[in-house]
Parts: structure tokens; sequence; C-alpha cells
């Protein structure tokens, strides 16, 4: 005789719809397929009670599982012939103090999200292992495991999202090249790039690395084949010849300049060190060294091919006759050096790279100079990422710099960061990105308050370093006008970008020219002058406090008509953990910043926010609305 069904259980599974003999897998699937019906950013208190019902089914059943194996155990064995049932047994009216009866018991007899993530994330390591033999390989890999009904738990899910991204971030290896890309479209990383703010540190690599493999499908047809060449051959253990080195290692420089993050996922690591380990050095040169793309996508000269015989014994009998009539004593002329030796001349070329990606005990001008340094080169890497998922930063974790801060890109012109300073790396000349007055070693004002795990970039598009942006509304041209200091002169210069939608053509030039010619009459950007620190602060009813490198909950407030909300006190935003530029928190429109999707308002005056903040050890959404008045 079944046990008569529990009232929470029982509304439990009518909420999924199911019948009340439904077991944990009929729940699980019910709430799949149900959660996939609501909008999380715009339902939230729906969401919410669909995920208490699932959870409360799922002790639900454990119990009665449990009831029921121990009911099993305790009936006491039929006598041989005797087919009675047993008679009924009235239910114990005192309250069982078993500890398998417990709340805290039946939970705890539940596997964790971890456990789960772990239980799938096991299956795909061991075939990430194996190599995936080509993208359709690895798409169907992470298919497989994000079907598993363990994944229907959120939190197992981001968690073994996290753990995917670890995997990816810990370095190539053979076969993981073709894991990226399709990683990016499961769990939807290009799209949702604010997603990525919740595994901190590793997001912003995983960041850096989206920026730069986009960037690096920009290149045109010619100069894209060449790099993926070189890509393709750094993966092969096999050591280049030296006519390989001094062909493809101004272009292996080129690639680790300025794709750091992305290069770590494609290709191996130890083997960029032995190119740069065993370059040989150049010869003496004064002539001007081309860009490593342009060296490389020079057409090398053609083979002559072959005369008919008649007209070979005639050249030869004309170069015969020559000798022997222009016998002179002038010396020989001097060999001629091929226009790429100068790229490494002794003492005559800068490095290419920065102090920070050279190493502890290499000298700046080291490959410059044509050393050969033992010391590991490449290391302008994410550093190593951390192994728990993402939660709160111990108080006494000091900050990091994050992955990818390296270089940034703002149309034509790279930017470089150090530890003091945002210097002018780079400017095309002639980009169809646009066009700049900026020069290289330019040094950016305004910009040491940005906080090293913030992507350089983003920062540089929001005004972070006091730079101006401007949009024209007629042709759409952006304008960005910056602070610099140059050859110790304060004075101002300007990024002019055409439309991004539009190709660049030659009506897009020319309007580029002409903003850039007024960019120099606009007014410069006012100093950056940030207020000072303070311990909290207040965006609608709600106050937010910075804890070390966290921004937390502190005291909501009572919800009115202009602003109500879910946030609890002591939620911690996990979307500012990662370290935005805005540390400490000094006024309330920082805290938008950590803001994880904006769901389109009802109305016109309403503004709506909705935050992943960390409740009681769970991943959980969280809204706050704001109305003027």
């Amino acid at each position: 005789m079944n046990a008569p069904l529990d009232a929470g259980l029982a509304a439990a599974l009518a909420t999924l719809g199911l019948r009340p003999d439904a077991d944990a897998r009929a729940v699980r699937r019910a709430y799949a397929l149900q959660l996939k019906q609501i909008d999380q950013a715009t339902q939230l208190p729906e969401f919410q009670a669909l995920r208490e019902a699932y959870e409360a089914a799922l002790v639900g059943i454990a119990r009665r599982e449990a009831e029921a194996a121990q009911a099993r155990a305790e009936a006491p064995p039929a006598e041989p012939g005797d087919t009675r049932e047993p008679p009924a047994t009235a239910p114990d009216p005192t309250p069982s103090t078993s500890a398998a009866d417990s709340p805290a018991a039946e939970a705890a007899a539940l596997p964790t999200a971890g456990a789960l993530a772990d239980d799938v994330f096991k299956a795909f390591h061991a075939r990430a292992a194996a190599g995936f033999a080509d993208e359709d390989d690895a798409t169907a890999a992470l298919a497989q495991s994000l079907a598993d009904d363990r994944l229907l738990n959120l939190e197992a899910r981001t968690i073994f999202e996290w753990q995917v991204a670890h995997l990816i971030m810990a370095g190539w290896q053979p076969g993981h090249e073709f894991l990226f890309g399709p990683a990016c479209l499961a769990f939807g990383w290009e799209q949702d790039r604010a997603h990525l703010r919740i595994f901190g540190q590793l997001g912003a690599a995983l960041d850096a690395a989206i920026n730069e493999k986009l960037i690096f499908f920009q290149h045109p047809p010619g100069a894209f084949d060449r790099l993926a060449q070189v890509i393709r051959r750094l993966r092969s253990d096999q050591p280049p010849t030296k006519r390989l080195l001094q062909e493809d290692y101004p272009l292996v420089q080129l690639l680790v300049q300025r794709y750091p993050n992305w290069l770590r996922l494609i290709t191996s690591q130890a083997n960029i060190n032995a190119w740069f380990r065993d370059v040989p050095e150049a010869e003496p040169s004064t002539t001007a060294a081309p860009s490593p793309l342009d060296m490389a996508l020079a057409r090398p000269p053609e083979r002559p091919s072959k005369m008919p015989w008649l007209l070979a014994i005639l050249v030869i009998l004309l170069v015969l006759a020559s000798i022997s009539s222009n016998r002179s004593t002038r010396p020989a002329p001097a060999s001629q050096t091929p226009p790429w030796a100068g790229a490494q001349t002794q003492g005559s070329t800068p490095s290419p790279w920065p102090t920070s990606v050279l190493g502890p005990g290499t000298a700046q001008d080291g490959l410059g100079a044509g050393q050969s340094s033992k010391d590991p080169l490449y290391l302008g890497l994410p550093t190593p990422l951390p192994t728990t998922p993402p939660g709160p930063a111990p108080r006494d974790a000091a900050p990091t710099e994050a992955a990818g801060a390296q270089y940034a890109f703002l149309g034509p012109v790279t930017f470089a960061r150090t530890p003091q300073k945002i210097t002018v790396d780079d400017v095309e000349a002639g980009s169809r990105r646009g066009r700049s007055t900026l020069r290289p070693g330019d040094q950016i004002q305004g910009c040491p308050a940005i906080d090293k795990r913030f992507p350089l970039t983003l920062a540089l598009e929001r005004g972070a370093c006091g730079n101006l942006k401007s949009t024209d509304p007629q042709t759409g041209v952006v304008t960005y006008v910056f602070n610099i200091l140059r050859q110790g002169q304060a004075t101002t210069a300007a990024i002019v970008m055409p439309p991004p939608d539009r190709p660049g053509t030659a009506s897009n030039v020319g309007t580029v020219e002409q903003a850039l010619k007024a960019a120099a009459t606009l007014s410069p950007p006012r100093p950056v002058a940030r207020p000072a620190a303070e311990d909290s602060v207040r965006l609608g009813h709600v106050t937010f406090k910075q804890r070390d490198t966290a921004v937390v909950v502190a005291s909501v407030g009572e919800r009115t008509e202009g602003s109500f909300g879910t946030l609890q006190p002591g939620d911690l935003v996990m979307g500012c953990m990662s370290g935005n530029y805005h540390l400490p928190i000094t006024h309330a429109s920082e805290v938008r910043q950590c803001v994880v999707t904006n769901p389109p308002p009802k109305d016109t005056d309403t503004t709506p926010y909705m935050f992943r903040v960390l409740r009681d050890s769970r991943s959980v959404p969280a809204s706050l609305t704001l109305r003027p008045g």
C-alpha cells in the first residue's frame, strides 16, 4: 500500500505538471521544459516559483524513496504459502527523530551541484584529452554533455561551464584548437560578454581572447592565410629549420605581440619559446625593415622557365664573349643584403617586446640586439587561473592583473598598458578602421584609475581615461579625443572611426578626414577628478558597500513605487568581483557597471537592472527597478 502523498510534494508536482507517482528524472525533464518558456530577466517571480517547486519535488521524492526503502527493510518475511497482504498500519502521529527524516539530512542526501558538474565534466575531459578531430567533433562532445540530465541543475550547469572555460584557458593541447569556437557558441560567450564577469579573472582572460580572435579574423585573405599557416606550424613539435626561422620569426613576433591570449588557446607555448630560443642572429644592415606582414606577403621571385636549347646555347656564347672581352681588375661588388635582414640589426632596432613580456633578468633590448635568451619569452599570457569556481575573494587576497590587459585596440590604434602607464604602441596608416593624430609613444592621461583586471579596450570605449566620445548623427562617424603627454608636453589627439556597419568607401574616407580635422578644434576633455572613496553608495532604495574586491548589498530600504526589486542584504554582486575599473565604488553610477543585463523596459520611464548575486552560497538572479520621482 502506498504511503499518503506529502502535501508539499503534491503541490510541487502539480506546479511541474506531473503525476503523483513521478520520479526524479521526470521532475528534471519537466523543469527543463518549463524553464525554456520563462524569460529569467523579466519573469523573475515565475522563475523563483518554478525553482522552488523543482527543489521541493526532488526533496520530497528522495524522502518518499527513503521511507519506502526503510519500510521494505523493516517488513517481516512472509510465511511460506501465506499470500495475504499485511494489515495496513496507521501512520505514527509522533514525529520521527531519525536523522534520515530531518530536512537537513534529506538535502544532504541529494548530490551537490559541484558533484553533478564534476561527474559530467570527467566524461567530457576524457574525450577532450584524446583530442578533437575537428570543430564538429568538439561541438558534438559539448552538446552531449549539456544534454545530460545532471546539468538541469542551473548551478551545476554554471560550474560545468566554468570547468570547460578553465580547461580552454589552461593552454593548448593537441586537438584543443577546435574547442574554443564551439564553446563560444554553446555558452554564448561572444554574444553576452557581460556573462563572463561571473568567472572573475578567468572571464577577463576569455573576453580578451575573444577580442583578439575577432580582430585576427578581420585580416584580408592573403595575410590571414599566411598567419594561419604560421599558427599551424607552431603546433608541430618538429624543430624549425634555420631558413624557416629567418622567414617566419617576424610573424611569430607579431602574433605573440598582438594576440597573446588567443594564441595560448590554439597553439603550443613551448614551441613558441623554442622559436625565440633558436632564432639565429641576423646580419647587420642599414636597410629599413618592412612590416612583418608586408615581408611575408611579398611575392618571391619567380623561377625562370626552361629555355629552348637553341636560346640557351646563344646565351652561353654571348656570356663567354663578354667575359673574354671585358676582363678587368675591378673589385667584386659587395653582396646585397636582403631587405628583411635589417629586422634584427644589432644595437640598432629596439625590441618590440615590453619589459614585462621579456621577463625578469632579460634586457629590454635583448632580442633587438640579436641575442638569444634561454629565459622563456612568451610571458604575455594570463597568470595561473583559479582552481575553484567563482566565489567571494579572500579578504587578504591581493588583486592580480588581468590577463589580456597588455594590449588594446581602438580603431587604427594599438594601446599598450604597463603597471605604470598606458601608451600608444602603434598607429596603422591608411587603415579602413579609421584615422588618428595619436603617435607611437604618446602617453594617455587619466588612466591610472582603471583597475588592471578590467579589459582596456572596453575601458577606452567607455571613456574611463577621461576621453571624450561623440558620434555624428548624420554620418555615424565616431570621434574620440584624448588628453596625452607627448615628449613632455601636454596636448590632445583624436581617433576618428567610420560607422562600423558601413564599408570603408571613398565617401567614408573623405568624411573621416574631415572629422579628423574638426577634432583638432574640439575642447579638450576635462581632467579626471575622482571623488574620495566612500564606505557605501545608494542606488534607489538599495545601499551597496565595497568589500575588498567585491561589492555587497549593505542594506535594503523600504520599497517604493520609484524603487523596487529583489535584492537582499548580504547579497554579493558577482558581476563586480572581476575587478571593475571603478574600484573602490564611489558613486551610484559605478554600481551600474555591475549589471548583467538590462531587460527591455515596459515603459520609457522605467530603468530595470538585472544582477547576478551570490546568496547563501548559491548563484541567483536579482533585480532592481528604478522610476523617476
